[in-house]
């Protein structure tokens, strides 16, 4: 008789916590069939913002948070975002590379971020983005935006060792310019196969920092322009 009672209580403890679990649980959790589950979320969600915008704290920050989207899209400043360069030309004979030749570097590359010229039936867009060479040095003078140093770091650079030696015999301010650095060639390896006794390489065309921020080293390092300069930016 004692276990009957027993088992009768746990029985009626059972069924309470059930009744309770669905009472307490049911105005929070919904069950939508795979079709309705949608419109049921959105219309719960709509719900939901509606209470939420009766809070002013709240809707506070909502305006503030569209006032800063709105200044960031900056509707009044210029359609097309100018960015200014330095070529920093590092070889043992550096004026072998002309100015002229710089300059239609860069023109290519601005036909690149523009999807003009040659690049016009590519399937990118218009990035809004346009690159001069710049016509003022880190100390205000009048410059053609184009350095030139002699040195044999220039030629097979080894990338993983020679980098910081690279820049650091010539750099401008990163957070002034984009610095590129044209040299002759690299010494690394991007892609290497070995099959049916033949060898496959790919070369290091060029490499660059990596956003969010490259620091005291952020620039480009380049062998040519035209589509590797395209890239790397």
């Amino acid at each position: 008789m004692q276990q009957k009672t027993y088992f009768s209580s746990w029985i009626l403890v059972i069924l309470l916590g059930s009744c309770c679990s669905v009472f307490c649980q049911q105005p929070v959790v919904r069950s939508f069939s795979d079709s309705a589950f949608t419109n049921n979320r959105i219309c719960s969600n709509d719900m939901l913002l509606q209470e939420l915008r009766k809070d002013k704290n709240f809707v506070a920050r909502e305006k503030m948070m569209n006032d800063q989207i709105l200044h960031f899209l900056r509707p009044s400043a210029p359609d097309t975002l100018t960015l200014p360069v330095v070529i920093h030309i590092i070889n043992q004979s550096p004026y072998s590379i002309t100015d002229a030749s710089v300059i239609n570097g860069i023109n290519d590359l601005n036909n690149a971020f523009s999807k003009s010229g040659p690049y016009a039936s590519s399937p990118g867009a218009d990035a809004k983005i346009k690159f001069c060479i710049a016509q003022k040095d880190p100390d205000g003078g009048i410059t053609t935006g184009i350095t030139r140093t002699t040195s044999y770091y220039g030629d097979h650079l080894n990338m993983d060792n020679e980098d910081a030696r690279l820049k650091n015999l010539i750099q401008w301010d990163p957070t002034r310019y984009i610095n590129i650095w044209l040299i002759t060639n690299i010494d690394a390896e991007a892609y290497a196969n070995f099959t049916c006794g033949v060898w496959t390489r790919l070369g290091v065309g060029g490499y660059a920092t990596m956003p969010p921020g490259g620091g005291a080293s952020d620039g480009i390092v380049v062998t040519g322009f035209g589509t590797l300069l395209a890239h790397e930016m």
